[in-house]
Formats: C-alpha cells, sequence, structure tokens
C-alpha cells in the first residue's frame, strides 16, 4: 500500500493550526508522507520553497544520505566535527563488563562502529578488531596489553590501579597504546587549571592547595587516577609540594581525600587557600555517557599510531589552540587597554 497516496495533504492553514501531526523528524515526516511545518514566504529565499526541499531530503536518503552525518557545503572549508563523527568505521574489542564498558558499547553503536566482543573475567577475546579498549580491572592490565601486542591491535586503558614497569618496551614499535584514566576532555581541562593553581600557588608560600575526590560505593582504587595526575600536575608548577598524601596536611605535600558514596560517576575538585583568598575548581560528570563517547574518541585518536601516550596528548589538539592561542588577538581586556 502506497503510504503517501493514503495520507492527508495539508494546507499551509491546517499546517499551523496542527503542530502535533506535523512536528516530526525531517527522515520520519518524509516516510509518513506529511508536508512539513511552511515558513513564511519571506524565509524561502534562504531555505527554499518546502516542496522542493521535501524532494531534496527524499533523494538524498535513497542515496544514502544520513542526517546524523555533518557534510560540508565547501570542501576547502569543512564543518566542524567531532573525533567521534570523523572517524572511520571501527571494529572494536572491549575488555570488562562494567559500568564503563555498557557506556562504551552504547557510545560505539550510536556512533556506527561496531563491537566485535565483550569478555569479563576469564574471558577469551574473539575475533581480531581494529582496536580494543581496556575497561576492566588494574589487575589485568598486564595480560590484556600482552594480547594485544601479539595480536597487534592498538589499545586504549581506561581502567586505573594498574602498573605495568615493562609496557613501553613491550608495545614500542608494534602497537600503539592510549592510557586514559579519565575519558572526559572535561578532566584534561581541570588538570591544566591544577598547574596554573600550582603557579599561583608557588607565589605565595603560606596558601596550600588540596585534591578532593568523590566517587561511587563500588569503585575500589583510592584515590582515583585522574586525583593522582591532578597532585602531578601541581606538583610539577609548585616547587615546595614534592608529593601527596592521602589525608596528611604538611609544607610540602599536598592533601588528598577520597570518598565513596552512593552512585555518584564522578568528582574532582581543586582547592587553593590562602590568609587572603581561596580558590575552588570543580569537575562532575554527570553520567557515564560522558566516558562512553569519551572512549569512542580515544579509540579514534590511537587507531595506526606507535608507542605509549597519554590521553593529554590527544586532549592537546582540541585545548592548546583554546589556552595558548595569541593572547593579543583574543583578550577582550587588552583590547580596552589598548584603546
Amino acid at each position: 500500500m502506497d503510504v503517501r497516496a493514503n495520507t492527508r495533504r495539508l494546507s499551509r492553514a491546517q499546517i499551523h493550526t496542527e503542530p502535533a501531526e506535523c512536528q516530526r523528524d525531517d527522515d520520519a515526516a518524509l516516510l509518513l508522507g506529511v508536508v512539513r511545518p511552511a515558513r513564511p514566504p519571506s524565509d524561502w529565499r534562504r531555505h527554499g520553497h518546502p516542496s522542493i526541499r521535501g524532494i531534496v531530503r527524499e533523494r538524498r536518503l535513497a542515496s544514502g544520505y544520513r542526517h546524523d552525518t555533518c557534510y560540508s557545503r565547501n570542501p576547502a572549508r569543512p564543518e566542524r566535527r567531532s573525533i567521534a563523527r570523523r572517524a572511520a568505521v571501527m571494529t572494536v574489542g572491549v575488555f570488562g563488563r562494567g559500568r564503563l564498558s555498557d557506556a562504551a558499547a552504547i557510545a560505539l553503536a550510536a556512533s556506527g562502529h561496531r563491537v566485535l566482543w565483550r569478555v569479563g573475567k576469564g574471558g577469551a577475546p574473539g575475533a581480531v578488531p581494529d582496536v580494543v579498549l581496556d575497561a576492566s580491572s588494574g589487575c589485568a592490565v598486564a595480560e590484556h596489553a600482552e594480547w594485544a601486542t601479539m595480536a597487534g591491535v592498538d589499545m586504549v586503558i581506561a581502567t586505573t590501579g594498574w602498573d605495568v614497569p615493562g609496557l613501553e618496551p613491550m608495545v614500542s614499535g608494534r602497537i600503539g597504546v592510549l592510557v586514559a584514566p579519565n575519558l572526559s576532555l572535561g578532566a584534561a581541562l581541570l588538570s591544566r587549571m591544577a598547574f596554573l593553581l600550582g603557579r599561583y600557588a608557588s607565589l605565595d608560600e603560606e596558601s596550600d592547595v588540596a585534591i578532593v575526590e568523590r566517587h561511587h560505593r563500588a569503585k575500589l582504587d583510592a584515590p582515583s587516577g585522574t586525583a593522582k595526575s591532578l597532585a602531578a600536575a601541581v606538583i610539577g608548577a609548585c616547587p615546595r609540594y614534592t608529593s601527596w598524601s592521602l589525608g596528611s596536611v604538611s609544607p610540602n605535600v599536598i592533601s588528598v581525600a577520597s570518598m565513596r558514596v552512593g552512585t555518584d560517576v564522578g568528582a574532582h575538585e581543586i582547592l587553593l587557600s590562602s590568609r587572603l583568598e581561596s580558590i575552588t575548581v570543580t569537575h562532575e560528570a554527570k553520567s557515564r555517557e560522558l566516558y562512553g563517547y569519551g572512549a569512542v574518541a580515544a579509540l579514534a585518536w590511537i587507531r595506526g599510531r606507535e608507542g605509549v601516550h597519554g590521553f593529554d596528548e590527544m586532549a592537546d589538539e582540541l585545548l592548546e589552540s583554546m589556552l595558548y592561542a595569541d593572547r593579543e588577538s583574543r583578550s577582550p581586556a587588552r583590547k580596552r587597554i589598548a584603546s
């Protein structure tokens, strides 16, 4: 039965009086044969006549056009797309069956990639994929890295609480490994803010820097890998700090506090306190979906590379232009002062 032939055509007046019947997704409206809401005639010059737009959409769908993909009108200036969208279709293997593994599998499917297998503790991997994600536990990282090296598969290590001293020589010249204790770009930005706070703290010897992290009750390691990286950033920026410690307070040690409560996804806070002021910078993940799409971007980035890399290297490609651009041309304050 021809759906179009049996679908009631709507006049422009009816379109505006029946929004519930017309306000649908473009593709669904085409398949149902429903006329899309008409724009005012003054808008047609910019967007084209509604009937013509419908024909164009129909032809695009028939030729394989996807409405969720960015297409550039000018090849010389391609439109911005996320790393996940730019990546070629990947086949992925996932070590682990936990929360991060679930989020990554959902994000991979939504981005058009294919998960070949997901294995838990003691499970054997299946077919060799293009790239593998380790979202298991720290004690299994060495075994999984050895498997990836033997199979020649690039790897993202997205778990914490592990230590593999021979990782770099083992994978050198054979595969690429991306170490990502936190798959959030916002957390990478927080790390750079930690460095800035460390520099600022070095100006006042009486100021103190502390780090607080909060995660769900099922997280085993404490402090989190992200908290450790934040402490390392502060230590690298402030010469008087030499180490960090859970709870202890001393002039040369950064105090780190860990909390395990409820079902919190993850939150990190950096505090600087002095006699005259205090500064607090916080990053909180609201959904594990954040880490799922971070995993997709990380898998796409490491594919085809060699050696061991950190998540900060990937983040640099997106954050460098933002943080270290030409201040003279980008700072409104300086422009006002100059004028």
